[in-house]
């Protein structure tokens, strides 16, 4: 049990989920700045956003 606490706490492991985050993070904003463009926008930004959304909420709780 402690190794996998270890392995976990790595900095090479710490540093892939700061990259995973920060990629679904792009990926929300990107979907918000899509949401503004009058027309096709709304939805492809709302779709784009939610998938974000989703993978964060997968993401963290894949590390609980």
């Amino acid at each position: 049990m402690e190794k996998t606490t270890l392995a976990l706490a790595s900095p090479k492991a710490a540093k892939a989920l700061n990259s995973k985050i920060r990629i679904r993070l792009i990926l929300v904003l990107v979907g918000l700045l899509l949401y503004l463009i009058p027309g096709l926008g709304y939805a492809v930004g709302s779709i784009v956003t939610v998938i974000g959304i989703v993978f964060i909420v997968l993401g963290l709780l894949e590390n609980v």
